[in-house]
């Protein structure tokens, strides 16, 4: 995450102070209330009572879990360059904990239920790569482009799973964006996708925001919108994506929720 923010610091220092009057730069940081919902389940051997092993199916529902607030940044960086697309970079990690109550017949002891905890991380940074089919056309605009998404991802409960995985996704991406002509204010919506035939992904969000117009070549502003990301991954049956949760299990999670922030145009 370090070079990550190290290197969005650099290119956004070198374009403000070289060629600020040329090239546009956008940002913006802010928490997202996202809820989790879903399932993970997990086929495997577990040996839950001493030496005793056996082949169960531990599922765990989402929606009991407590959620977590998770921060997000961004960046945006538009150039003039002819045919180089522009690029956006983002990050936001998601997490969720709670408990499972799992029950297994076991040879000879017989029923036995056990309490344990469980937590799922989802940390994201994406770098879109995008053109601009309208910009700021009749206040409307239009990008479209290609999504890499670098996801780390661990679901992990104590003493039986503990599944981490790095990966890279590459997502389709659109973003739309309508402004009021005779106000400091925007509408915009945009969607990254992907789907293999069994198993999908995709990160959809909404929002409005305002800009404070000072006249100034710093534009403050605020925004406030809901967020959407599902992560459909069918384990090893999955052709492609279930590279990204590593392991046996699927998993059918969506985190979804309210988020705001402060933004500022150069």
């Amino acid at each position: 995450m370090n070079i990550f923010f190290k290197m969005m610091i650099m290119i956004t220092f070198l374009s403000v102070s070289s060629i600020a009057d040329i090239w546009r730069i956008e940002g913006g940081t802010g928490l997202w209330d996202g809820s989790s919902d879903g399932t993970v389940v997990h086929n495997g051997n577990l040996e839950l009572f001493g030496p005793i092993a056996t082949d169960v199916i531990l599922t765990d529902n989402l929606g009991d879990h407590e959620d977590k607030t998770a921060g997000y940044l961004y960046v945006t960086i538009k150039h003039p360059i002819p045919f180089v697309p522009n690029v956006r970079f983002e990050y936001v990690g998601v997490k969720s904990g709670g408990e499972i109550v799992y029950t297994e017949e076991i040879p000879i002891i017989g029923s036995a239920s056990v309490t344990v905890g469980s937590q799922i991380f989802i940390t994201q940074y994406d770098t879109i790569l995008f053109y601009n089919l309208l910009d700021n056309t009749f206040w409307t605009t239009l990008d479209l482009g290609v999504d890499i998404k670098y996801a780390q991802t661990q679901y992990y409960v104590p003493d039986l799973v503990d599944e981490k995985s790095d990966s890279i996704i590459p997502m389709a991406y659109i973003r739309g964006r309508v402004e009021l002509p005779y106000a400091p204010i925007g509408f915009e919506s945009d969607v990254k996708y992907i789907t293999d035939g069994e198993s999908t992904v995709y990160d959809i969000r909404l929002k409005v925001d305002y800009s404070f117009e000072m006249n100034a070549a710093l534009e403050p502003g605020i925004e406030l919108g809901y967020r959407v990301q599902k992560f459909l991954v069918y384990g090893e049956e999955s052709n492609y994506l279930g590279d990204v949760f590593y392991g046996k299990s699927d998993t059918d999670v969506t985190f979804a929720g309210v988020y705001g922030g402060i933004t500022v145009k150069f």
